[in-house]
């Protein structure tokens, strides 16, 4: 990491000088969030340096994961001296990042030191990456449980690896899926399904594949092997299909054949699901709130899973109202079993809800009572 003041602007690029010498950081290496004057301080990674005709050029980085490594570095001691390791870094330039540490001293908890006392440590690097947000996971050499890890607050019900392809599926409740596929879908990149979309696309493969015209058993071990619908089997090669039993030379060009005829049937079948399930999913969002249970109040809570609403009632947090009006986020986060961290997720996000509720409660009753008017008789 390198200090210097900005010089100038040249086509959106930053020229800043180190002192002895001069460096660029590029648009594609600064964040969205923030602008810069001539004259203001700037904190960056040396990126790379190239070797020019002119001289050495010093390409800078405000958007690097590195940039988050090497703060680190300079704010926890015990990075520094090696007993805490920073395993891996994913960033958003200025959205969030989330850091995965490990310990090599049992003894040194390797979350709570780059958090620091009351968060002193984590919030200097938030300040120097004026305010992007920062999530400190615990490190797990085991892939299923580091995900579950890197995922929370979200819950998650089951995680398939495919080794392979180096690749994993993660099913969560229903009610958990927007926490876990994250703001603006941060997490996406992994394949993230509630477990009513997992039971949707078994039942759907099933039918996909049943249409070639297997046997049942034959469809049961194509799907154990990852086939999915109809067109997947169509791709895949002869001698692959040919390993599979009552798959036999005399019958496996009918097969696919047949596969490739049902193609245009299941995506037309893919498409009036995903009509329905948008449909079911507005016409759900659209309910007055007077018309909600309580429980279908609070699991439209972020955060809120169905187990949780079990400890919140057991400690006498029974509706939304409940936790609103609880001012003591230490009670409530220890009197739960939620702990103080996700009470205070909870509470915010509490207070978010009913901010969204009474927005909506007010456009649907206007609506309806521009409806009423509409259909009334004409006086006169």
């Amino acid at each position: 990491i390198v200090s210097g003041i900005v010089l100038r602007f040249e086509r959106g690029n930053i020229i800043v000088n180190l002192g002895r010498a001069e460096a660029v950081l590029p648009v594609r290496e600064q964040t969205p969030r923030e602008s810069y004057r001539a004259g203001d301080r700037v904190q960056a990674f040396v990126l790379d340096v190239l070797r020019e005709s002119k001289g050495p050029q010093i390409i800078l980085s405000r958007a690097s994961p590195e940039l988050v490594r090497k703060l680190f570095e300079m704010e926890v001691p015990e990075i520094a001296e090696g007993v805490v390791v920073i395993e891996a870094v994913a960033r958003e330039p200025g959205g969030r990042t989330k850091i995965a540490v490990a310990s090599r001293d049992n003894d040194v908890d390797p979350v709570g030191a780059c958090v620091g006392m009351k968060g002193s440590r984590v919030q200097a690097v938030v300040q120097e990456l004026r305010g992007e947000k920062i999530d400190i996971v615990p490190w797990d050499d085991d892939s299923a449980r580091f995900v579950c890890n890197a995922l929370q607050p979200a819950e998650v019900s089951r995680v398939l690896l495919d080794d392979e392809n180096r690749a994993m599926e993660i099913i969560v409740p229903d009610d958990q899926l927007s926490l876990a596929i994250g703001r603006r879908g941060q997490n996406v990149q992994l394949d993230i399904n509630s477990e009513t979309r997992v039971k949707e696309l078994r039942e759907f493969a099933q039918r996909s594949l049943t249409a070639i015209g297997m046997p049942e058993a034959t469809v049961e071990l194509l799907y154990a092997h990852g086939f999915r619908s109809a067109k997947d089997f169509a791709n895949a090669s002869t001698e692959v299909l040919l390993q599979m039993p009552g798959i036999t030379p005399e019958n496996v060009e009918r097969y696919l054949e047949s596969a490739r005829n049902q193609i245009g049937k299941d995506e037309e079948e893919l498409a009036r699901l995903d009509r329905e399930r948008e449909e079911a999913r507005l016409a759900e969002a659209r309910r007055h709130p007077s018309e909600l249970t309580q429980a279908e109040r609070l699991l439209r809570v972020r955060g809120i899973s169905e187990r949780n609403i079990e400890q919140m009632a057991n400690a006498g947090y029974k509706t939304v109202e409940d936790i609103h009006n609880e001012p003591d986020v230490v009670k409530f986060g220890e009197a739960t079993g939620l702990g103080v961290k996700k009470g205070k997720q909870v509470k915010a996000a509490v207070e978010h809800y009913l901010q969204e509720e009474a927005r909506l409660k007010a456009d649907l009753d206007a609506q309806r009572a521009a409806q009423g008017a509409a259909t009334s008789p004409q006086a006169g």
